[in-house]
């Protein structure tokens, strides 16, 4: 529905209600999950893209704002961050804050003579979930509505780094609104300080992509690419990848390979390694999927809709921490050099003389830290999680990881 309003807004499914969440962290901490940021995803009014740029209440349907508060200290009790994902590009007709003279206009004309409101052209084709897919000039973005907004989204408690959707994605739009005129150098200077806003409220800020401009204000990458299927086989004209990004700001700035990195313990072993010959940090994503031709985070997910579900999806999720506690002392590192050195094997040279050595013929990598003995360890083998289409069609999903 492209042009919503509260009576003809379509019906919101819910992915993950509080009751889950408390499930969740429970079965995290029996596991021994001893550290985790968890972002809640769609939390506020209308779900994932919803009513934007409006940023709470939190959606009832999800539990509540009294059992949101009361979660949150909980998962802080444990040990855990709990922080939410907003958004401020997006602009909705739905929101209760919309305002047609705060969007970026076009250098087009419309048919009073005025610039054209702009359209966002990556979601012009089938609109978003809260419909017509607008985009806030960024002065307005900063200015009108982050700082109001966002002093009280912190007042829910979340603390951590904070998630402002695609401000590292893309290039910043030009705005031709004679009253809030902005060149793409403006608009940049605004996104930044919508980041520097989040790490002075929440502690942090991170975000998605690769944009460099936004990393002097940028704790963390949900993925560096948006490539759907990263080995590169599955692209006859790519001999291979190099991690030109990592190169730059491992050490620097947190990241994730990639999103089919996302949720890479349940993934296939050759994107398992790829994880870990690009020095990622794990991203572990429940309900990833937004449909069929929705997947850019891959074809299998997280679910948490039974106990069952929850307790694979926490297996692999200590699956990825027991991983990551192992070699977080290498993100203080800088990568100092990537090179092949035989047939689909890469050596990675970290800045304090750690060597890892990712052989994609065995599925092993093997790090040979300063003063210790040599460790190889071996991907893990898996039967695969049904995808959510499978899952969605018949309500059963189950996967088993199968240790060596």
């Amino acid at each position: 529905v492209r042009h919503q309003t509260l009576e003809n807004e379509p019906p919101m499914y819910v992915a993950c209600d509080i009751a889950e969440l408390n499930k969740i962290i429970d079965k995290m901490h029996e596991m021994g999950v001893g550290k985790a940021e968890l972002c809640l995803v769609g939390w506020g009014p209308g779900g994932h893209d919803g009513r934007f740029p409006q940023q709470y209440p939190s959606d009832p349907r999800f539990g509540g704002d009294d059992e949101l508060r009361k979660f949150i200290a909980k998962a802080q009790g444990y040990g855990y961050q709990v922080v939410c994902h907003t958004v401020s590009f997006g602009a909705y007709e739905i929101a209760n804050n919309f305002d047609r003279d705060l969007l970026v206009k076009t250098k087009a004309l419309d048919e009073n003579g005025e610039p054209a409101v702009y359209v966002r052209t990556i979601y012009k084709k089938n609109g978003l979930n809260g419909g017509e897919p607008y985009c806030v000039c960024p002065k307005h973005a900063y200015e009108t509505y982050a700082v109001k907004d966002l002093p009280v989204v912190r007042g829910y408690g979340f603390e951590g780094l904070h998630y402002i959707d695609e401000l590292t994605a893309y290039v910043p739009e030009k705005c031709y609104d004679k009253k809030h005129p902005g060149s793409r150098r403006d608009n940049w200077k605004y996104n930044r300080k919508l980041a520097q806003l989040s790490r002075d409220l929440f502690g942090g800020y991170q975000s998605e992509g690769y944009m460099d401009y936004m990393n002097a204000d940028l704790d963390a990458i949900l993925y560096v690419g948006c490539v759907t299927r990263f080995p590169h086989p599955n692209y006859p004209i790519v001999d291979r990848g190099i991690p030109f990004w990592q190169l730059v700001y491992h050490g620097i700035v947190l990241s994730n390979p990639t999103s089919s990195t996302v949720n890479y313990p349940i993934k296939d072993r050759d994107l398992q390694l790829k994880f870990f010959e690009y020095g990622g940090r794990p991203v572990m994503y429940f309900n990833s999927k937004f449909g069929e031709d929705r997947n850019w985070m891959g074809d299998v997910d997280l679910f948490n809709k039974t106990d069952e579900e929850i307790e694979d999806s926490v297996r692999a999720l200590k699956r990825a921490y027991d991983d990551y506690e192992a070699l977080l002392y290498l993100q203080y590192e800088f990568m100092d050099d990537h090179r092949m050195i035989a047939p689909k094997v890469y050596r990675t040279t970290y800045s304090d003389g750690s060597v890892m050595t990712c052989d994609y013929n065995n599925f092993t990598y093997t790090l040979e830290k300063p003063g210790e003995e040599a460790r190889t360890v071996e991907m893990y083998k898996m039967k695969a999680p049904r995808s959510c289409v499978d899952k969605a069609a018949d309500g059963n999903s189950n996967f088993t990881l199968m240790n060596n």
